[in-house]
């Protein structure tokens, strides 16, 4: 499967999504796939649209998956990565990310991009996305497409 749709709304989070972003092994891999440097935070959308769980998507659409890292004497938690764009109500490229130690339900990811996508777009909590992922299995020259 090339891709997913995902219908979402934007949520509010913990307020630690910045921490996560800016822990340099987190950070320097976000850069990597974005192509560009992470904006310090994440955004938060619930997924409203079946399947509403981040583990059923990952079965449906495979994530790449990015495994334990060492940091600070510390162990930081898997995570399943997708590159993505939202594509209603505005434009934007982003990769999609689940920690799997989160402690938000399955129903949430975490949306990461080169901008502040609150500001730039004027987001706020409520409002309606769409994201599309793009799958694991896409070859190489279909993301080089896309993304």
């Amino acid at each position: 499967m090339l891709g997913m749709v995902i219908a979402a709304k934007v949520v509010g989070g913990y307020g630690v999504g910045s921490k996560f972003v800016m822990i340099p092994v987190y950070y320097d891999m976000f850069r990597f796939y974005l192509g560009k440097e992470p904006y310090p935070g994440t955004l938060n959308i619930e997924i409203v649209s079946e399947p509403r769980d981040y583990a059923k998507i990952a079965n449906v659409c495979k994530p790449i998956l990015i495994s334990e890292q060492k940091w600070n004497n510390k162990i930081l938690g898997a995570l399943y990565l997708w590159y993505a764009f939202i594509d209603e109500p505005f434009k934007c490229k982003v990769i999609a990310v689940r920690p799997l130690k989160s402690k938000h339900p399955p129903n949430i990811l975490e949306i990461v991009s080169s901008k502040y996508i609150r500001g730039s777009y004027g987001v706020k909590d409520g409002d309606q996305i769409r994201l599309r992922l793009l799958c694991n299995n896409t070859s190489e020259d279909d993301v080089k497409q896309v993304y």
